[in-house]
């Protein structure tokens, strides 16, 4: 049987153990949450850090000539410190990402009156067509890329090729062609080669994998198109890909488009910067925390 003093030593230690294990938890919780609520500088800061830009130059080097001169307009050290704008389909989001983003994201579809119009779901209900927008993104006079994002086959018409050749001559810029699944990928190359050789091709490469079996077979396909070419992934895909994906980098000089809808948890974005590593410099960003609508 403990003696008074010995009872009063087991309670004040047992209240000890029991504050430092409060503490601890206390602590973790706020390093997670320290974690969780990161807004990624720290993985963007390492993607354009001065440190960092020789080994970064030597990537950017061996680009398509053209993305020299995207960056050089845009006036941002490597592609990660472009900012994006995903899919405005209002004019409040159109009107920030003129003045906030870099690279702007439009998506196309036919509405029920044969317009083109900018629309990632329903086009009945839209707000602004590609004509209306163009025009707004002319008057702007800002150095935007801008990315078609085709979602109806039916979109790809020379009316269209007409329609965008017109503003092309204002924009400084090239485009940026990209399609759904819901669009043959050969149509999408067709169309960029016979209306806009020069211009980025943005071709999906799961899908030309898929329909190829290989990586030789993805290569073949582009073969017809000689232009400058950015490969769209998304962020989950990346590294379990990436045996797809870096030979097709390498050998046609070209970037990645990395897009997320959701936030890039810590164990994801040290993934991503190991699997990467130098080849980062040749990413777009098209994340929560590097979006601006």
């Amino acid at each position: 049987m403990l003696s008074p003093e010995g009872e009063t030593r087991r309670e004040f230690v047992g209240e000890m153990t029991l504050l430092a294990m409060i503490l601890a938890v206390a602590g973790v919780g706020i390093w997670w949450s320290e974690q969780l609520n990161d807004d990624d500088q720290d993985f963007f800061r390492w993607l354009t850090s001065g440190e960092m830009s020789e080994w970064f130059q030597q990537q950017l080097e061996k680009l398509h000539p053209l993305f020299h001169l995207v960056l050089q307009q845009l006036d941002r050290p490597t592609f990660a410190a472009i900012r994006c704008a995903h899919g405005p389909e209002q004019w409040w989001a159109l009107s920030d990402a003129v003045e906030q983003a870099d690279l702007i994201e439009l998506d196309l579809r036919l509405s029920q009156q044969g317009e083109i119009v900018l629309s990632h779901g329903n086009p009945a209900y839209y707000a602004i067509s590609l004509e209306e927008a163009l025009h707004f993104l002319t008057i702007s006079n800002r150095p935007n890329l801008i990315k078609f994002d085709f979602k109806d086959p039916a979109v790809l018409s020379p009316d269209l090729a007409a329609l965008l050749d017109y503003y092309q001559q204002v924009f400084s810029l090239p485009y940026i062609f990209n399609a759904s699944q819901a669009v043959p990928q050969d149509q999408l190359i067709e169309f960029v080669r016979d209306f806009f050789p020069g211009h980025i091709l943005s071709p999906s490469y799961k899908t030309l994998h898929r329909e190829t079996g290989s990586v030789e077979g993805v290569l073949e396909r582009l073969s017809t198109y000689s232009g400058p070419i950015m490969f769209p992934a998304e962020a989950k895909d990346v590294i379990k890909h990436l045996e797809i994906l870096q030979p097709l980098l390498q050998e046609r000089q070209a970037i990645l488009h990395i897009w997320s809808n959701e936030r890039l948890s810590p164990g994801r974005r040290r993934s991503l910067q190991q699997g990467l590593g130098l080849q980062a410099a040749r990413c777009i960003w098209d994340v929560p925390s590097n979006r601006v609508v």
